[in-house]
């Protein structure tokens, strides 16, 4: 059931508030940081760029899609993988997803995985995003 256990709103909220402890302490350390979620609501996005306004940092949406046929047809095809979601899961994040609000464009940059990839294009973009030396 997508909305139990690990994908419940509870254990969501409890990912997302341990993800910005990590983030906190990896930042503090001096280095950069990239919080690898889900992202699906705009609430939980504003708390990850409020974390790096009032910690100085550079924000940066790294939205990666592809269509939802495709990534049906990927769940579809996976053998062993470690990832539990399956197309409930799917299906279910699909349905509350929440676009990108017009104050989150400026942070965006955007990766189609049904094209091909070029890294340092990738690396370039978010270079022109953020000061010399944060990344």
């Amino acid at each position: 059931d997508p909305d139990r256990g690990i994908y419940s709103a509870q254990a969501s909220q409890q990912t997302y508030a341990r993800l910005a402890e990590l983030a906190v302490a990896v930042i503090g350390a001096g280095y950069s940081v990239i919080v690898d979620a889900a992202f699906l609501r705009s609430e939980q996005r504003a708390a990850f760029q409020t974390l790096a306004a009032d910690l100085c940092v550079p924000y940066v949406i790294l939205q990666v899609t592809a269509s939802a046929e495709e990534l049906r047809q990927r769940i579809r095809l996976r053998k062993n993988d470690v990832s539990d979601a399956d197309l409930a899961v799917l299906e279910n994040q699909l349905s509350h997803w929440q676009p990108l609000l017009a104050q989150e464009q400026g942070a965006l940059v955007a990766i189609n995985t049904e094209q091909p990839f070029d890294a340092e294009a990738l690396l370039q973009q978010i270079n022109r995003m953020t000061p010399p030396g944060k990344v």
